[in-house]
Formats: C-alpha cells, structure tokens, sequence
C-alpha cells in the first residue's frame, strides 16, 4: 500500500539561514539512507541559482534537466519531467502554480491516490537512478510537500529542506516582467508558497537560505547550508566554482525592503522568516506564521465564488485547446482533397495528351490527302499536253495533204492503213482522257471533302486550344494553391515530427502542459513563434485565444504569417 499523504514524523531540528550571523541547524545523525535536497521557495526566488550550487556542493541532478530559457539564462536545474507531472498534479487539483488558494489536504490525499504515486515513485527512479544524495527542486513543491514526503518515505529517502527567501517585492517585479502578473496577485502567490512551504517542513531537517546573502557571499552560505543539512563540506576548487557561477547569476530586480509597503500579511510572514534567516527559528514565530496561514484560509473562503469564476475560465481554455486539436484535423482532411485535386489534374494532362495526339494524327492525314491530290493533278497536267501534242500532229498532216496530192495515190493505201491505226489511237486517247476526267473529277470532289474535314478538324482544334488555355489558368491557380497548402503541411509535419521527438515520458503529461511544451520547442526551433503572432495581430491577442491554435484553425485559412 502507498505511504499515506501525511507530514513525516522525523527528528524535529531547526534550521538557520547563512547569513552575516548564521544560526545553523545541528547536524542530522549519521544515516546510510539516500537523501533528497529540497530547495523550497516562490518562483523567481532564487530557488534555481540554490539548485546548482547544491549540486556543485555533490547534491546529483536529475537526469532530464529542463533547458534554460530567456529568465533562467543560467539553467533551471531541476527535472522537466517532474514539472509536468507536478502541472498535471495541480491540474487535477483544479490548480496550477499561480494560484494564490490553498491546497486542501483531504482533496490532496484523495486526487493523489496510488496511481499518482507510483507514477511519482517510477520518475525518481528514472531521473535520479540511485543517486546516494540529489538536490530535488520545483517551486512547486511548496504547494505539494505533503505529497511527495509520502512519495520519499515509499522510497525510504530521508527529505532534508533548503527554503531560498527572497523581498516579496522583488518577486512581484519578476513576474510582472515574465508573466505579467499585477504585483497584488503576485504577493498573494509569495505568501501562499512560503507559508504552505514552511507548514509543511516544520518537523524537517531544514535551513532557510536568503537570496540576496548567497549572492552576496556564495561560498561562506554553501558552507553553512552543508553544515546544517549535515551532507559533506565543500573543498576549496567547489567553493571557487560557486563563486565563479554566482557571478553570472542575473538579478534584475532589486528593492530597499525599508521603502518599499507590503499588505500586512506578506509583510507579517517576511518579518519573520528574516528574521529566522538572521538568527534562528523560535516558537513565537511559528506561532505567528500558523495564525497568519489560519487568517489567510478564512479569507480565501471568503472569496471563494469569485475563485469559482477562475476555475471555469480555465476549463474554457482547455475546450479551446480541444478545438484547437480538431481543426488539426480538418487541415488533415483538407490535405487530403488537395491530393485528389492533384490526381484530377494528373488524368486531365492524360486527356489533353490524347487530344494531342489525336490532331497530330488527323494533321498527318491531312497531309497525306494533299500529297495525292498534286499526284493527281500532274498526271492530269501531262495527260493534257499529251493529247494537244497529238492533235498538233494530226492538223500538221492534213495541211501536208494538199501539197503531197502527188504522193496521196502512191501513199493512199499505207496512208488508209495509218489513219485506221490513228483512230483506233484516237480512240485509245478518247478513251484514256475520258477516264483522266473522271479520275479528276473524282479526285477534285475528294479534295473539297478533305477540304471540308480539314476545316471541322481546324474548328475543333481552336476549340481544343480554347480549353487548353482556360485548364492551364484553372491549372496554375490549383498550383498556387497547392504549393501553399503543401508549405503549410510540411510546417504542419515540422510541428508533429517536434512532438514525436519528446521524451518517452511526455505521456504522462497532461494536454495542457504538452501544448506550452510545444510553444517553448516550436520556439527554439524557429517553427513558431507565440509571442511574435500574438504582436502581429492584436486581434488574437485581445481574443485571448491560444495563438498556435489560432494559427491553425484560422491563419492558415487567411494567410496570416506564421
């Protein structure tokens, strides 16, 4: 059975924050169980820069460490993968980690019931694989302690706690800069954290660290931190290499805590944990924390219609998000029928191949009719100058007749026998031209056939060219088309191929934590900027929708750029 969602009951030792008078906890006895270093704190506290220098002190880190980005230049340090189960966890909680309303522990024991826990027992094994002492941080984990306590104690390793301080105020401006959080909503999200944070690691091993203190001096607080937490003290060349890293560190809000006025709670519980940093935990304190946790309860319930309001403008998000999904699959749909345009055009230039050929073959033809018909024509040509020949030579005889009357009774019997044999030639040439007129008659009235033909098929061709001319516009307005669709198919299967790259572990993570995942990868690898679309249309800014949906339910459509 799973440990129960319940504080551990361990050797109570007060910590004490390094600082220019460090109270520090007595060293934990010696023990041989593995040790989980947790760095509470509020986010843009500091809690990432604490991280790498316990992990320079020896602390391991997780082996799928969250890249760094624009406000953590100098890395996260800590486990993407325990991120996104802790956003899922919230989720199911009906949180997230800007919600300043308290976690109820009942709820907390029952949403996180064995399946959350196996889950979160089977991602220490992976991220952190035996390591005898790791640093395990996430802001987070101010808000889910009493869970992973339980999560620690079925794995039998002993939790020992740095909380990182830093001015309220100062975090109120980071998250102004990063997130655009009213500064009011802001303190109200410190004051959750620490409080939470603090109540739930009383009855730990634990220090408090203030962030301003290890800038100041790096190496004396991680000296301190080692002492109170009992782990191993750094050598000289680690406490050279805190100081070099710390040096690089970015702080880019810095408030005089004296001028600066805070609500009265925020300022009530920072009071007091400086006041822990500078000289050590006292009972007085605890005492003023647990009345101010208790005040700050009553009034959250106060407001308790107005969270509810929250909670279905978040629930709204996430059906957007749903429909973002299912115009995904229209675009799919749609690439689909840009396929089938493209083998209606494939069969239409196999159609106007064939027409093609058709008219080469009825040109040919054409040709070949025009070829007889000259054939024809210069036979009929010679024919007739054949026949004028002879009948020059017929009309030359019969002139000589009158001047060879003396020869006519010597030559009358051969010249008898000549003209039987010229009228049997005539007759032979009667007979031939005949035929020669006939045969050009024939060939003349063939010819206008042709003609004719000739002239149907000369109609269809320019219809045919007609057409051809009007397919080919339809033709390169589809390619237009088609070579836009298929630009913003391949950015498609860019941005899918970038989500089949995650780790093997994003199937645990929830729908919403995979989409902001997306964003920051479609960012880095120049596929999609967010922030860019969003300052290119206000409109979708001012909508409020989620801009890689928009994009792809609408940009595509309108040829927004990407």
């Amino acid at each position: 059975m799973p440990a129960p969602l319940v504080k551990q009951r361990l050797p109570r030792a007060q910590g004490a924050m390094p600082s220019s008078r460090p109270r520090a906890t007595p060293a934990a006895p010696a023990s041989d169980r593995r040790v989980a270093v947790l760095v509470l704190g509020m986010h843009r506290s500091g809690t990432s820069a604490m991280a790498r220098v316990m992990s320079l002190i020896g602390c391991a880190l997780p082996r799928h460490l969250m890249p760094p980005g624009p406000h953590n230049p100098t890395g996260h340090w800590e486990s993407e993968a325990v991120f996104y189960f802790n956003e899922e966890l919230l989720a199911a909680l009906d949180s997230r980690w800007d919600d300043w309303r308290g976690l109820d522990a009942e709820r907390l024991a029952a949403v996180a019931g064995e399946a959350f826990l196996e889950r979160a027992r089977a991602l220490l094994r992976e991220e952190f694989a035996g390591a005898r002492c790791f640093v395990f941080k996430d802001p987070r984990h101010c808000r889910l302690l009493p869970f992973w306590l339980a999560v620690l104690a079925a794995e039998a390793i002993e939790p020992r706690v740095v909380i990182v301080l830093r001015h309220p105020g100062e975090v109120a401006q980071s998250l102004a800069d990063r997130d655009g959080i009213a500064p009011e909503l802001a303190e109200l999200i410190w004051l959750r954290h620490l409080l939470e944070g603090e109540a739930a690691s009383r009855q730990l091993v634990r220090t408090i660290a203030s962030y301003e203190a290890l800038l100041a001096d790096g190496a004396q607080c991680a000296q301190q931190i080692a002492a109170a937490l009992a782990i191993a003290p750094p050598d000289a060349a680690v406490l050279s290499e805190i100081t070099a890293f710390l040096a690089d560190a970015c702080r880019h809000h810095r408030i005089a805590s004296a001028a600066t006025p805070l609500p009265a709670a925020v300022a009530s519980t920072w009071a007091v944990l400086q006041r822990w940093a500078d000289k050590g935990e006292d009972a007085a304190g605890r005492r003023r924390l647990d009345r101010l946790r208790h005040d700050f309860d009553a009034a959250e319930q106060m407001l308790a219609p107005a969270l509810a309001d929250g909670a279905a403008q978040r629930r709204r998000v996430s059906r957007l998000e749903a429909a973002a999904v299912v115009a995904g699959d229209r675009f799919a749909a749609l690439s689909g029928q840009r396929d089938a345009l493209a083998r209606q055009r494939e069969a239409l230039d196999a159609t106007i191949a064939g027409q093609r050929r058709e008219l080469a073959a009825a040109q040919a033809a054409t040709d070949s009719l025009a070829g007889q018909l000259d054939a024809e024509r210069e036979r009929s040509r010679i024919a007739v100058a054949d026949a004028k020949l002879r009948r020059a030579q017929v009309e030359g005889l019969s002139a000589q007749v009158g001047t060879l009357v003396e020869e006519l009774a010597a030559a009358r019997d051969a010249l008898a026998l000549r003209e039987a044999r010229l009228i049997d030639q005539e007759a032979e040439r009667d007979a031939e031209r005949r035929a020669a007129r006939l045969g050009a008659a024939t060939a003349a009235a063939a010819l206008a056939a042709q003609q004719r033909q000739t002239q149907a098929t000369s109609t269809a061709l320019d219809d045919a060219r007609n057409r051809l001319a009007e397919l080919a516009t339809r033709l390169r307005a589809q390619d237009e088309d088609a070579r836009a669709r298929a630009a913003d198919l391949a950015w498609l299967g860019e941005v899918t191929a970038s989500i089949a790259a995650a780790p093997r572990w994003w199937t645990m993570l929830p729908e919403a934590a995979r989409r902001r995942r997306l964003h920051a990868r479609l960012a880095r690898k120049g596929l999609f900027d967010a922030d860019g679309y969003l300052a290119r249309y206000p409109d979708v800014a001012a909508a409020g929708i989620d801009p890689l949906w928009h994009c792809i339910r609408h940009g595509l459509a309108e040829r927004r750029a990407r």
